[in-house]
């Protein structure tokens, strides 16, 4: 069973609106709160974090066995990582990931415009610059269930509980 365009665009809202609401009530739109996170003196949003990632994996690989979508991992690469690297170097920098610095523009933090202009800066140079970035994203193309030799959605569901697990015990040892 597929969703159709409509049912897909309004499930994408849905989630963003729900995803939003979450970001706010974890105070992620407040860019000390992630500059205290970064510098590991408060777990608030690791906890959060590691929850949604749980939540997530498990959600998204029951939906694709079922045949309601269809996933594309990205394997892991040389790309995967340089981007994951310059990814973490604007959220140290800017105070703010993607999600978090436009939730801190629908609450008008103004400062936030800075950070969406980054992220469409970025945007646009990653377009002009993917034949170039396409020879770093070669190489290995076997994603972590292929290396493991397991089925997706065991793996995803063992990794999911292992988030949730790490969110639990952080809740219990850290306020």
């Amino acid at each position: 069973m597929k969703l159709a365009a409509w049912d897909f665009a309004l499930s994408g809202i849905v989630v963003g609106l729900a995803f939003g609401f979450f970001l706010q009530k974890t105070f992620a739109t407040k860019r000390n709160v992630i500059v205290d996170m970064l510098l590991l003196r408060d777990f608030t949003l690791y906890k959060f974090m590691f929850t949604a990632i749980g939540v997530s994996a498990i959600g998204f690989y029951s939906a694709s066995a079922l045949g309601l979508m269809k996933l594309t991992p990205k394997p892991l690469t040389l790309g995967v990582v340089v981007g994951a690297l310059l990814f973490g170097v604007g959220m140290a920098v800017a105070g703010w990931c993607p999600g978090t610095c436009t939730a801190a523009l629908g609450e008008a933090k103004y400062l936030a415009i800075i950070g969406v202009a980054g992220l469409l800066v970025g945007a646009a140079v990653h377009a002009e610059s993917y034949p170039i970035v396409a020879q770093l994203m070669k190489g290995n193309t076997s994603t972590l269930p292929q290396l493991l030799g397991t089925n997706p959605l065991l793996t995803a569901t063992v990794a999911g509980i292992l988030f949730i697990a790490a969110a639990v015990a952080l809740n219990r040892r850290l306020p």
